[in-house]
């Protein structure tokens, strides 16, 4: 017996150790934006404790001081400052900005893959499995098909069209509401379905439009006469880890290759606070803490003067404490409930037993850790997707919408006086953390767990849809449809020819029964008279 369950011991430490020690994983985390990178190296310290040697490039720096990883910084495309004051812009500004922006970080990856130290890795280097951290940079997929290994995508929220694309995942837009610009209601109604149907023609025009733009990228890259076609390339992605659960809706039929890792950053132990963010929310009691802060991409001074001196205001004013996330020297006043800090560990002031309210931009990492946690929200969305994230907890009511273009201290002070009077918000969120955090596995653990899997099984063909394969026509069933239509119409036309031949030919019939009554008739009459 003692000998069976060595044998069965050795026979799973051959299994699992050359995957979780030995695999060379490489993470191509180019993204500018903190938020998506915070995202991306959770991914990754899960696969290092898992026992995997991982290569890390980055184009900002991270801020760490124990690396169990090597890091390369490699120079990206400079849009640090690019959304700065977009807050006080007008729609048609946001919009020209924002594509402007879009245009500079779709080449922020040719940057980066051409830099001397991603040459010197692609040259003397090689890897098991590539892991992308996808915005705006489709065609680092080359990086796989340079090392001839799979692929791996990190995605910051639920599949979006293009994602469903690379792995044959279905759009479903009869009731999936478009993730940015898509109705929050749970059942849409007709005209609902209707713009819902228009939204994803625009993103699948836009796709298309930036397909074109990245394939030319890849080609530059990636030289035809050395590496398979863009197409071809993006045919190796194995997973998709996506920062969604499916208890945040809206529910929908993924293909194996989509794995939901949403919370993934969230530390279920969260480390403890500077001893100054400490004090202050312990000091909070039983009024409790307001936490404010606009993520990692806009700079709460960049509300405006008038909403910033609104907001201090009102916050200034309460019994409870505030932690204020502002970045600048230049604050909006002194108050002793108010501590400024220029950066903030977000999960940990989350978790502290004091927070009742989170006043926040509506990222989907903040508001994924806040729901984590049970702390009701205010969300101010600025860009992106962060008004449908408000939405949908609005909806789901634990929280309420300000527009900050219109924030006044009249309207701040009421919400905050609703979430906090009011026990439904707290009650509702916490009814959702119950039901966000039950699952068989942590995020972590089915990150590494697929991850590995791909890696077992070579990048887990089995896995992959047939939907990867057929062009867009087969795909919606039009050759099906078109042949459909055709048979339709042949039989169509056979039936008309028939029934004018039957019409014809009875036609025919009934004429020579007349004619030849007419002429019996006639031969009657001439009988007739000629007996007379």
């Amino acid at each position: 017996m003692c000998i069976r369950i060595i044998s069965l011991i050795f026979v799973l430490l051959l299994w699992y150790v050359p995957v979780g020690q030995s695999a060379k994983i490489l993470g191509l985390f180019t993204s500018q934006s903190k938020s998506h990178v915070i995202i991306h190296m959770s991914v990754a310290r899960a696969l290092i404790e898992n026992g995997h040697n991982l290569t890390i490039v980055t184009t900002i720096d991270l801020n760490e001081s124990n690396k169990n990883f090597r890091h390369i910084k490699v120079p990206g495309e400079n849009v640090e400052n690019m959304i700065n004051n977009v807050t006080q812009m007008s729609t048609i500004e946001k919009f020209i900005k924002f594509f402007y922006m879009f245009r500079k970080l779709m080449g922020n990856s040719i940057v980066a893959l051409k830099s001397t130290e991603m040459q010197k890795l692609m040259k003397e280097e090689s890897f098991d499995l590539i892991i992308i951290g996808y915005f705006l940079n489709e065609y680092e997929i080359g990086v796989a098909a340079h090392f001839k290994c799979p692929a791996v995508i990190i995605f910051m929220g639920q599949p979006i069209y293009s994602l469903n694309n690379l792995v044959g995942n279905p759009d479903e837009i009869t009731h999936i509401p478009h993730p940015i610009w898509g109705e929050t209601t749970k059942y849409m109604g007709f005209f609902s379905r209707v713009a819902n149907a228009f939204w994803y023609f625009v993103d699948n025009l836009l796709w298309w439009t930036i397909r074109t733009s990245f394939n030319t990228y890849y080609k530059e890259l990636f030289p035809p006469e050395k590496y398979p076609s863009y197409e071809e390339a993006l045919k190796n992605v194995s997973l998709i880890l996506s920062n969604y659960h499916f208890s945040q809706g809206p529910i929908r039929a993924d293909v194996p290759a989509v794995i939901q890792i949403g919370g993934i950053q969230i530390e279920e132990n969260p480390k403890k606070l500077p001893e100054k963010i400490q004090k202050h929310l312990d000091s909070a009691g039983k009024d409790g803490a307001i936490f404010f802060s606009l993520g990692s991409n806009v700079r709460s001074a960049d509300l405006g003067a008038n909403a910033s001196t609104a907001i201090y205001n009102v916050l200034s004013s309460l019994k409870q404490k505030v932690v204020w996330k502002w970045e600048t020297d230049d604050l909006p006043g002194k108050s002793q409930n108010i501590l400024f800090e220029k950066w903030l560990p977000q999960n940990s002031v989350l978790a502290h037993p004091n927070l009742k309210l989170f006043i926040t931009h509506g990222g989907r990492g903040s508001v994924v850790e806040s729901e984590y946690f049970g702390v009701p929200m205010i969300g101010l969305p600025v860009f992106g997707d962060q008004s449908a994230n408000v939405d949908q907890l609005v909806e789901a009511g634990y929280g309420l919408r300000l527009d900050h273009s219109v924030l006044t201290e009249e309207n701040l002070r009421d919400a905050i006086n609703k979430i906090l009077t009011d026990s439904k918000y707290s009650e509702n969120i916490k009814r959702f953390r119950d039901l966000f955090r039950d699952r068989p596995m942590t995020p972590k653990e089915s990150a590494v767990y697929w991850v590995n899997y791909v890696l077992r099984h070579k990048g887990a063909k089995n896995m992959q849809s047939a939907a990867v394969h057929m062009p867009f026509y087969q795909l919606m069933g039009l050759d099906v449809l078109a042949f459909i239509g055709i048979l339709l119409y042949v039989w169509l036309k056979l039936s008309i020819f028939t029934c004018k031949l039957l019409w014809r030919a009875s036609c025919y019939v009934l004429c020579c029964k007349c004619f030849r009554k007419f002429l019996k008739g006639r031969g009657e009459g001439h009988l007739k008279a000629k007996n007379e």
